[in-house]
Order: C-alpha cells, then sequence, then structure tokens
C-alpha cells in the first residue's frame, strides 16, 4: 500500500513543480518553493534520510543509499552553503540516525555492521576509515541523541525482535521502522558507564539545557509525543491526535517541539508548545515530510519525498518568534577542538595521584578527561609528552598549553583517545 502511494503522490506532484524541470542532481539546491519557505537541501538521485544538524549550523549529516549502485546506506554531510556532499562511511551495512557529537569533530549513528546485529558506533566527520564502538549493551541499539554537552547518549534498544532497516527492500521511513512495544528508552555517559533505563518509546531528543527529553510512545493506543525529565520521572504528554505523531526535536530556545505527523491524511511537519499548548502545521504538500531537526539559526530540517518521488532533505524556516533571537551559523562562537577531544591522562613518575591531579585540571577548565592511569610502556619521562590521533593537532597544541613545565606535542596513529599526556617530571616538580 505504501509503494502505491509513493508512486501516487509522485504523479501528484509532478504537475503542480515549476522551475528546474526534471532535475535530478545539481551543484547546489533548487531555489523553488513548495510552501512558504521551503526549500530543498540535497538533490541527488539517492535516498537520503534523517537530518541532523551540527551545533554550529554549518552542516547536515544524514543517511544516503543508491539503490540502482549501492546496496547500503551510509553516512553523508552537506554544507548549509553551497557545496557538494561527502561520504562519511563506506561499508556494506546500512548506517543510520546520524548525529553530531564533540561539536563537529565526529558523528554517533546506528549500524547492522556487526555481525548483522545493529549496534551504535562513532567515526570522524570527515570520513576517516576506522569507527568505534564506545558501548555495548547486549541488545539491539538505534537512534542515538547526544546530550547538549556529548556527555550523555540517548537511544533505544530492545532484545526481543531483529531491527531491520535495508536500502534495498526500502519503501517508507514508517512502514519501515514499525514501533514495538520492547523497545526502552536507556541513557549512558560515552564511555558506557551509568547504563540507565528510562521508560517505553522511540525517538529520544535532548532539550537545549539537557534537563528533558522528548521521545514518541504508544501508550493510549496510537503514537503521541511526550516529554519526560532525563533521569525518567515527570512524564508529561505533549500530543493529543488520534493519528500517528513521531521523531520529535527541540526549538533552540526550549519552547517549541517540532514533530511528524499524519493527522491531515499523510506525514507533514508541525510545531507544539512544549507544554503541550498551540499546534502549528507547517507542511502541507501531498508527500511523506518527516524527521525534523531544528537548527540554532532557525530552520526546521526534515526528510521529503516530494520531488518527483525522491527522498531528499528540504529546510524551512516556521513562522514563529523564538524567545532568544537564533544565533545564525557565523555568529556562532567557534568550538574548541580540544575540549571536545577525548583526553587520556598517564603518569610515568612514582608520584602518586600526579595524573589525577593534572586530569581534574584539565576537567575543571572544560577538557574531555575520559581515562587517568599509570604509563605502563614510558616510564620517569625527563618531561611530559602529549600525544595526538591524526586531525587533532591543534587540539594537542592547546592542552600542552595548559600545563606547566617543558611538553613534546607527538602525533602518534594507533592511540586508543584521541590525545593521551604522558606526565613527566619536570611537571611533577612544578606543582
Amino acid at each position: 500500500m505504501r509503494k502505491k502511494l509513493s508512486v501516487l503522490l509522485s504523479l501528484m506532484v509532478f504537475p503542480l513543480i515549476i522551475g528546474c524541470a526534471g532535475t535530478k542532481q545539481l551543484p547546489y539546491p533548487c531555489d523553488r518553493l513548495y510552501e512558504p519557505g521551503v526549500m530543498r537541501v540535497t538533490t541527488r538521485p539517492d535516498i537520503e534520510l534523517f537530518p541532523s544538524v551540527s551545533p554550529d549550523g554549518k552542516w547536515i549529516a544524514f543517511a544516503s543509499c543508491d539503490q540502482i549502485c549501492e546496496t547500503s546506506f551510509d553516512i553523508w554531510t552537506v554544507s548549509n552553503a553551497p557545496g557538494h556532499p561527502v561520504r562519511v562511511t563506506h561499508t556494506p551495512s546500512d548506517e543510520l540516525h546520524p548525529e553530531w557529537i564533540y561539536g563537529r569533530n565526529r558523528i554517533i549513528f546506528d549500524s547492522d555492521r556487526l555481525m548483522g546485529e545493529r549496534t551504535i558506533w562513532v567515526v570522524h566527520s570527515e570520513g576517516a576509515k576506522s569507527a568505534m564502538k564506545p558501548f555495548s549493551t547486549g541488545k539491539y541499539e538505534v537512534k542515538p541523541a547526544v546530550s547538549p554537552d556529548s556527555k550523555k547518549i540517548a537511544f533505544v534498544a530492545c532484545s526481543a525482535i531483529e531491527y531491520y532497516f535495508s536500502c534495498m527492500d526500502f519503501c517508507d521511513p514508517w512502514e519501515d521502522d514499525p514501533l514495538d512495544p520492547c523497545e526502552m528508552i536507556y541513557t549512558v555517559n560515552l564511555d558506557g558507564t551509568f547504563l540507565k533505563q528510562l521508560v517505553q518509546g522511540t525517538d529520544p531528543a535532548w532539550s537545549p539545557d539537557g534537563r528533558r527529553l522528548a521521545f514518541t510512545a504508544n501508550y493510549a493506543g496510537n503514537n503521541d509525543i511526550y516529554t519526560m525529565d532525563a533521569n525518567g520521572g515527570n512524564l508529561t504528554q505533549i500530543t493529543f491526535s488520534p493519528s500517528d505523531d513521531r521523531e520529535p526535536c527541540w526549538s533552540p530556545d526550549g519552547n517549541w517541539i517540532a514533530f511528524a505527523s499524519d493527522r491531515a491524511g499523510n506525514p507533514d511537519i508541525w510545531i507544539s508548545r512544549a507544554d503541550g499548548g498551540e499546534v502549528i502545521q507547517l507542511t502541507t504538500f501531498p508527500s511523506f515530510d518527516a524527521a525534523p531537526a531544528w537548527s540554532r539559526d532557525g530552520y526546521i530540517y526534515f526528510h521529503s519525498n516530494r520531488e518527483e518521488g525522491n527522498w531528499d532533505i528540504w529546510r524551512l524556516m516556521p513562522p514563529i518568534k523564538l524567545k532568544k533571537k537564533p544565533q545564525k551559523a557565523k555568529e556562532l562562537a567557534p568550538l574548541s577542538p580540544s575540549t571536545s577531544a577525548r583526553i587520556e591522562v598517564l603518569n610515568s613518575t612514582g608520584v602518586p595521584k600526579l595524573a589525577a591531579s593534572v586530569a581534574q585540571d584539565l576537567s575543571d577548565k572544560g577538557y574531555n578527561i575520559v581515562s587517568i592511569g599509570n604509563s605502563k610502556k614510558e616510564r620517569n619521562l625527563a618531561s611530559t609528552k602529549v600525544y595526538y590521533a591524526p586531525g587533532f593537532k591543534t587540539a594537542a597544541l592547546e592542552v600542552a598549553r595548559q600545563l606547566p613545565g617543558v611538553q613534546r606535542v607527538i602525533e602518534k596513529a594507533d592511540i586508543q583517545n584521541d590525545i593521551v599526556v604522558v606526565v613527566g617530571e619536570d611537571l611533577a616538580k612544578k606543582r
């Protein structure tokens, strides 16, 4: 039924399109408008789904597959200014639901690359060949959502069924992703500690202050939008439609929630007050509009098949005034690469708790310390060494400037974290 509907919609859309006729691929989005302010962001003839906006508002991550030449979804990024999409992952697995983490440095996503079991992975946003698995629950893990401080992940897990979402068998995002009663929302620290089961539901999304989560749940016979505290308490129902409401995301000021709903006959983008008040329909075109992602510059990105039935990323500016004026991407303060990098501190000296003391000083300055210990390979160094993985030289130099004494900054490809500080004797003498 969904496939027949998709064909019918594509026939309905064609007579309404003006300009850019017959476009299959452009160097940059066509500027044709459908509803006021709705514009196309990606234009390739591929299936492109699940947009996610980087914290600085400059980049969009999404899942994409070419059913003619490829057999799976991969993660891609594209600038919100003129530019071509960049491929991030290159695997035969289906990789979905990207989210930005560590500012603009990395992307977290779910993939079935591990023996067909869908779990969560992290990869460098510039397209590094290797990806890391930050934690494991022993269940299938999907739809990761990153807290504003990049310290916690909310995600959906279930052990009773297999999660199957395939490029080659793709029909539409909702038919291929049925909600299951076994799906539970969890939170976990990025290093895998403090795993906590919250409530039954899916599509978790963090509020801008990190205190609450919005999500989708079927507690009354149909899917509605709910919110709760980050610890699972204070459950609040936001939408009350007998239709299918899914995929919430918060406005930058935390006062609105965007979501997808078929209450008008087909999935459209809607917004609601975060307290469950006023509801406004944003898209009205007879197409499948869903998976909204709200950027800090005010735009809402979403996927849609409105262009001749082809699934692309689109955006719109909602007709509301946010409580705080959204910053334009160019006005945002640059994200510090060193405060988002994963830093390990090791002690090469015999001074007790020296690594812990150095790590605490760095943590107090906002740096992301993920591991503390004693160096096994290097002992009693005369001076401190700061090792960095490829791509983290600037971050390592900044970390080195925070340390007293003399430091050697060295690139090393085989370290497990982004930066490793091996504390030497000179630093011990200056403390």
